[in-house]
């Protein structure tokens, strides 16, 4: 048994039933990684909680994973290397729609 701990209740609401908003596709990948550890560990979904906890909390692994977030945010060269990404991130991220349209739009704009 193992207990996730979030500090986002988006993301887990997201989790239990993802749509299709950007980023999904890590949910997705998320999911999948749950579903094949509780295949080859012969669990079920019960055996995995994803729990809700205030961010900011004291709680050692969160604070380490709060400082890494914000250190890649602020520095493009901080990014991991290739080798330690997990295999569905190594390859080129997805295009977002969302992105390519306003792309589009701002040169069609700065074309008139």
């Amino acid at each position: 048994p193992a207990t996730i701990l979030v500090d986002n209740q988006v993301a887990i609401r997201l989790s239990e039933c993802p749509t299709a908003k950007p980023g999904h596709y890590l949910l997705m990948q998320f999911r999948s990684m749950i579903t094949k550890t509780l295949k080859e560990e012969r669990l079920t979904r019960k055996d995995i909680t994803i729990r809700w906890i205030a961010g900011h909390m004291d709680i050692e692994g969160n604070e380490l994973v709060d400082r890494e977030a914000k250190l890649a945010a602020k520095r493009a060269d901080s990014a991991s290397p290739w080798c330690k990404l997990p295999p569905s991130l190594r390859d080129h991220l997805p295009c977002s729609i969302s992105a390519l349209k306003q792309a589009q739009n701002a040169k069609q704009k700065s074309l008139w």
